[in-house]
Parts: structure tokens; C-alpha cells; sequence
């Protein structure tokens, strides 16, 4: 609460108790028959404290004409409104610079700002979810939907507040700004006049029976990878705001301020003149995790070149083409286009030549297919001109014994030595050592080269290197340069004579090589602390609740609800960067005794600080969307010898 807030910095700034300030203010009260806030302000008039407490004077004066927005009247002068931002738009012409839809836990307003208003530098700010205070405003009438029209003018002001802040100190509950998946706008019984907010997968452009309607796209639901569907339509300025995106199929949409409606029994979506959208490009999830007639969005690697066919269906002729590559986790695909459209382009599809594409999964026992279909699928060639190749994934070794000829190979060693040689080829010559064996690393670039001589006696990760027999030696491997090897030093001043025995040594993952659902040791450093809250696990299995409704886990296990306290901490190995979530009970083994563990706490504690987590690479759906986290089971000693798992 406010009052409890200014009674404790009047208590510290007077040097007065508690009990001492609230006599003042009820004596204050007793002798003028005002309120709280007056006495507080007679009081703060009285000891001249005007210019150390500016920001509780501003609150006070902000709660005394905040109003709730059902209670807004037409003509309504010099109030305050304190909601969440349901949507913003901004104008290129005209009087006004933008529009702000604003709701609290009674209504929804729509706020014009003026270009008179001055403090235009705060728009970029102000983003839909942003918590904000409207000062000065005046109300110019009520709109036909019942919510006000508020006018922020060059004498009005807006305060980005953080919501919980509202809550303490204003006494505020705001509305969080919820997103929806299409199978939640499906089960539940919506009113057709709530503004939603929508995550959903952009599946291309629906069929127009009635073009005049408005503009027609299909969503699919990110929770069960777009075997739920629904139609959207958009009217006037949302059909000029989705195409501002530049959206393709497979792409993940973020709508805001949408409606829905019941057309013969089927419920519909509906975007309009306040409908924001906003896409992102989806992440990796594996086809298994996708799974059968799922659609999702990959990258592929060509294998060898397109075959092409014919169908009968329905008395007619149609073409196809069948295509073999790898998908960015190296599984092997069957891809069949069946839109014709993307025929003739794929006729120049060369192997290790690089496809997106968007499809339904299939599996046929081991086999793995996706269809590109002629109305949902989408398929796109990348350009020839200075396109990267998909690296297909490469094993990690630690030891030279496991290595082997005409192969490539990313491998942790130490560098022991460095000899130019410059020739018209060969730039260089490491000398590097597994801790028992020794081999020489032929390096082409100088750039490359010089890099190396740097992390001289250092232990290294060297990718994507060749592995082949020396000439002078056919019993000899050596190692040579790629045009896209890379040297990432792991530990500088590395002795592998410190090292325990081969038996003792700690297998540490790298954040790059997690497998999903494998029990993995990593090791990084704490680079930043995301949020701290609550998440539900199963205790039978410690698998997490994807029906928190009906309390069933991924592993299908019902009832077993434990809820953790848990941290999003950011972990950096060098390579790449993980969220992982951690559980606070285990934070606290780190030495953390406060009671009230907040992000500014764990910041000043495990900022920079490197840890070694136990845990399971999972895939996270209780957003809506799918997103690869790090599950920390223990927190241990560091290992000091860092040798990934095999």
C-alpha cells in the first residue's frame, strides 16, 4: 500500500517511529476533517521535505484523480487512468500520433495522443502488455461500444508504472495481457466483444468463397503443431498491418486486439482496425516431438537431385516432386512438393543446395516424409549468391584414438606447439595432444593460424576439422584446416598432467550437443538472470505438467502435482548461450541465506559466477510456444577437467 510506503520513508527521513508519523496524520485529520493524503502533504509542507520525496508527492496527486474507466464520464477533465496497453498504433498523418487501447479490471478505453503532446520520445516505450498512467487527460465522449475516448493533450503526461508496483502502491489489480492458442479459442466459451490475443502458426492464405468479406488466412495452433485450425478475416487496417509483417507459412504470428465470431457453428476469428500483428521465425523442434501429420517449419541440406512424376486424382493430372536431404539435427527426410508451383524451381535444386520448407510430418515406420501440399505447404530455395551451407552436425571427440580417416570432426585438445611454414599452400603446423597422444594439424589460413599460435598451451575446441593419413606416414592421422574451421579456447595455461585417472574424470556436455530428454552435465557461466516464479512438475516422474487442468505430466502420469519455486537463470559455455531453470531450493546451496530471493539478489550473487548443473534439455509448451529449456536437477562441484560426453 502507499500509505504504508510513505509511512516508512517519513519514519527514516524524520528519524521519527512509525506510531509517531500515524498520531501526526490522525491529529493532521482531526483538526483540518481531511483524508490521508492531505494530513501526508501538510505533513511533508510542514518539514520542507518537498524536494526528497518528489516521486511519493507525484504518486499522491496521480491516486487522488485516478479514475476506474467504467466510471469515466463524457466531458470528464484533468484525470488519471492507470491500465495495461492492449494495443498501440501510430499514425503517419493527421493531428494525432497514435492510439492506445487501454483496459482495466472494469473496461477499455481508446486514448488519442495528440502531436502536441510533449513527451513524444517516450512512445517507443510504451509496447502492448506496458502498464501505464494517463495524468491530465480529458474524456471528449463515450463511443458507440461504451468505452471512453480519452484525449492526451501537451498538458497531460504518461508514466510507464510496473504493474506489481501499481498493486502495492496504488491498489490497483491490472489485467495481464494473455496469449491465447487457437485450441484454447476453440474449447472456451469467449464473448464475441473480448479483445484477444492470439499465438498461432500462419498457414497460408484461406479459400475465399465471399472475397468482399475481407481478407481470409488460415491459423494453426502451436500446441499440437497445427492439426487444430481456424479461420481469421481481416478488415480495413489489419489486412495493411499483417502484410507490414511479411509473413510466410510456417511463420509464428502474435495477434493482438482480435474478436471472434460463430459462422454456422464454427467459431471464427476476426482482426480489425486495432489488430497489431507481429512474426517471428519458429525454432528447431525435432520431428519426433512434432510428430505424425504435425506440421512444422525446417531448414534442410539437399542430398542428391530432385525426381519428378505424375498422379491421377479425381480424373485429372497433377505433378510432383520428390526430394532426399537432411534436416538441421542431421535426420534424413523424404520430401514430396505436391504444389506445382514450386516445380519448376526446384529444377535447378542441386545437391548440398539449401531448402525452408513448411509441411505436414509423416511417418512410415523408420522413414520420416514431409508433404509440401498445394494450399498450406510453402517451399523456398536459397539464394545462390553468398548463401552459407547448412554444417551438418559433427561428432565432438577428446581423444585422438577415437578419431578416424576421411572423416570431419569437431575435437577438444590442448595446442602444444606452433611452427609457420608459408608456403605456397600451407601457412602452418600445430602440434597438439590429447593428454596421451600427439598430432599434427596442417592449417591453410593465416587468419586461422594466428589465432592458434594465441591459445598456445591452452585447451581448445577445433571444429569441423578433416581427418586424414599423413603421406609421409600411412600408420599417422593428421588433421587438417577446413575453410570453416573454427579454434574456441576452453581453459587457458591447461595441464592434462593434473588430470585424475580416465575413470574419475567428470563427462561434461557442451550447451551445443545437449540431446533432448538425456540426463547431461554442463558447465557455464551465469550471464543473466531472466524471472523468478513458480512451475508445476510431476513427483512420480519430475517430468513437467502439460494439462495443469487435468494434472497430467508429459510421461502421462495424472495427480502428482509438485510445485517448485524456480529461476530462468542464463548459462554461457563459451560456445553458446541456454536458459536453464533451476530450482531456488538448489540456488540456496550457493550460499544464498535471504528469505526473499528476488532477480537484483540472485543478480549480485550468481552474475558471472560459473556452475555446474545436472539436468535434462526439454521442450517447454507452457507458453504456447515451443522453446528448448535446460532442466537442472542438482547443482555440483565443478569438475576442473572439462571433457565433453562422448
Amino acid at each position: 500500500m502507499l500509505i504504508e510506503k510513505i509511512l516508512d520513508q517519513l519514519s527514516i527521513i524524520l528519524g521519527k517511529r512509525r506510531d509517531e508519523i500515524k498520531s501526526l496524520i490522525e491529529e493532521i485529520k482531526s483538526r483540518y476533517r481531511v483524508d490521508d493524503d492531505i494530513a501526508i502533504l501538510e505533513i511533508i509542507s510542514q518539514y520542507n521535505l518537498a524536494d526528497r520525496v518528489a516521486d511519493l508527492i507525484k504518486l499522491l496527486k496521480i491516486r487522488r484523480t485516478l479514475n476506474k474507466i467504467k466510471h469515466i464520464k463524457s466531458g470528464a477533465r484533468g484525470i488519471s487512468v492507470l491500465g495495461i496497453v492492449e494495443s498501440i498504433r501510430f499514425f503517419m498523418q493527421g493531428s494525432r500520433l497514435a492510439l492506445i487501447l487501454l483496459t482495466d479490471d472494469s473496461g477499455t478505453a481508446q486514448a488519442y495522443i495528440l502531436k502536441s503532446f510533449p513527451d513524444v520520445n517516450l512512445l517507443p516505450s510504451i509496447h502492448i502488455g506496458s502498464a501505464i498512467i494517463l495524468e491530465n487527460v480529458k474524456c471528449s465522449g463515450i463511443l458507440p461500444n461504451g468505452q471512453p475516448r480519452l484525449i492526451v493533450s501537451k498538458y497531460s503526461s504518461i508514466h510507464l508504472i510496473d504493474a506489481r508496483a501499481a498493486e502495492e502502491l496504488l491498489n490497483y489489480k491490472l489485467p495481464a495481457i494473455r496469449l491465447y492458442d487457437i485450441q484454447d479459442i476453440l474449447r472456451k466459451d469467449i464473448a464475441d466483444r473480448s479483445y484477444l490475443h492470439v499465438i498461432a502458426i500462419y498457414m497460408g492464405e484461406a479459400e475465399e468463397k465471399h472475397p468482399k468479406q475481407g481478407k481470409k488466412i488460415l491459423l494453426g495452433s502451436l500446441n499440437d503443431f497445427c492439426k487444430t485450425k481456424v479461420r481469421c478475416t481481416l478488415y480495413g487496417n489489419a489486412t495493411d498491418e499483417f502484410t507490414k509483417i511479411h509473413a510466410k507459412p510456417g511463420d509464428i504470428i502474435e495477434a493482438h486486439c482480435l474478436f471472434t465470431r460463430k459462422f454456422e457453428n464454427t467459431r471464427r476469428i476476426i482482426a480489425r482496425n486495432l489488430t497489431v500483428f507481429n512474426r517471428r521465425d519458429p525454432e528447431f523442434v525435432p520431428p519426433e516431438v512434432v510428430g505424425d501429420r504435425g506440421w512444422w517449419k525446417y531448414s534442410l541440406v539437399i542430398r542428391s537431385p530432385p525426381r519428378f512424376g505424375t498422379y491421377e486424382k479425381n480424373g485429372q493430372t497433377g505433378r510432383y516432386a520428390i526430394l532426399v536431404g537432411n534436416l538441421q539435427d542431421g535426420t534424413r527426410v523424404r520430401v514430396l512438393v505436391w504444389n506445382e508451383n514450386f516445380l519448376e524451381d526446384l529444377a535447378r535444386i542441386r545437391a548440398e543446395d539449401r531448402l525452408t520448407i513448411f509441411g505436414m510430418l509423416e511417418f512410415s515406420g523408420d522413414q520420416l516424409k514431409i508433404h509440401v501440399h498445394r494450399s498450406s505447404g510453402y517451399l523456398e530455395i536459397a539464394s545462390d549468391e553468398g548463401t552459407p551451407k547448412l554444417l551438418v552436425a559433427r561428432p565432438v571427440v577428446t581423444s585422438f584414438h577415437a578419431i578416424s580417416q576421411n572423416t570431419y570432426v569437431n575435437v577438444i585438445c590442448k595446442i602444444v606447439g606452433a611452427e609457420e611454414v608459408k608456403s605456397r599452400k600451407l601457412y602452418g603446423v600445430l602440434k597438439l595432444t590429447d593428454g596421451t597422444k600427439t598430432l599434427k594439424m596442417l592449417v591453410w589460413d593465416s587468419e586461422n593460424f594466428k589465432h592458434a599460435k594465441d591459445y598456445l598451451n591452452a585447451l581448445v575446441k577445433i571444429t569441423n576439422v578433416r581427418v586424414e593419413r599423413s603421406k609421409g606416414d600411412e600408420d599417422t592421422l593428421v588433421l587438417l584446416s577446413t575453410p570453416s574451421t573454427q579454434f574456441d579456447v576452453i581453459a587457458r595455461e591447461f595441464e592434462y598432467a593434473r588430470a585424475p585417472s580416465s575413470n574419475q574424470v567428470e563427462r561434461v556436455k557442451t550447451l551445443d550437443d545437449l540431446s533432448l530428454g538425456k540426463q547431461s552435465r554442463i558447465i557455464g557461466t551465469v550471464t543473466g538472470i531472466e524471472w523468478i516464479g513458480k512451475m508445476q512438475f510431476c513427483k512420480k516422474c519430475g517430468g513437467l505438467i502439460i494439462n495443469p487442468a487435468k494434472q497430467i505430466c508429459e510421461m502421462g502420469h495424472s495427480g502428482y502435482v509438485d510445485e517448485k519455486n524456480v529461476a530462468s537463470i542464463t548459462i554461457d559455455d563459451g560456445f553458446s548461450e541456454k536458459t536453464g531453470i533451476v530450482p531456488i531450493s538448489e540456488l540456496k546451496k550457493l550460499g544464498i541465506t535471504s528469505n526473499t530471493i528476488d532477480t537484483q539478489l540472485l543478480l549480485q550473487k550468481l552474475l558471472g559466477k560459473e556452475l555446474c548443473l545436472v539436468g535434462k534439455l526439454k521442450i517447454d509448451l507452457s507458453t504456447g510456444i515451443p522453446t528448448k529449456l535446460f532442466f537442472v536437477d542438482s547443482i555440483c562441484e565443478i569438475p576442473w577437467l572439462l571433457v565433453p560426453e562422448d
